[in-house]
């Protein structure tokens, strides 16, 4: 987990990208370009999964982050809990979860469901709200559940 970085890579995601600090996060879009700089897609990249999710307060502003991902492995395992109780840390309203596609495939495996519906469920008992499950390539292409109307599950 690396909430206590999030100043410095937002901070730095904004001097590269152009991106005001002070933008909400509103739509799939909006998020997709957020939550994008996080992957840093490079060559051998998308040989490891790799999960953020963004904290938001009630007017959809981040203000957390938190990231998962494993340095020797090709998958990643969440735990939802840290990732709750980093949101109950700083207060977060609204939550968007994301993770990278280590194809060019960005279509849900029931997996993925499984998760985002495990996901929703415990956030729900938290007060948090699930804004959006996106699932993202290094080729610019993303998935959003919400788009596609599948939220809730």
């Amino acid at each position: 987990m690396q909430t206590l970085q999030y100043d410095a890579e937002s901070k730095l995601y904004a001097y590269i990208s152009g991106t005001k600090l002070n933008t909400s996060v509103v739509t799939s879009l909006d998020a997709y370009e957020y939550l994008h700089a996080f992957f840093s897609f490079t060559v051998f990249s998308n040989q490891r999964e790799k999960f953020v999710a963004l904290y938001l307060d009630a007017n959809n502003f981040p203000i957390g982050q938190c990231k998962f991902s494993h340095p020797d492995k090709p998958f990643v395992v969440v735990e939802l809990q840290k990732l709750i109780d980093e949101a109950v840390a700083v207060s977060a309203a609204k939550i968007w979860i994301g993770h990278n596609s280590r194809t060019s495939n960005t279509s849900p495996t029931l997996q993925d469901d499984e998760l985002t519906k495990h996901f929703i469920a415990e956030c729900r008992s938290h007060n948090l709200e699930v804004v959006d499950h996106l699932i993202i390539s290094e080729y610019g292409n993303y998935y959003s559940y919400a788009d596609k109307g599948k939220l809730p599950l």
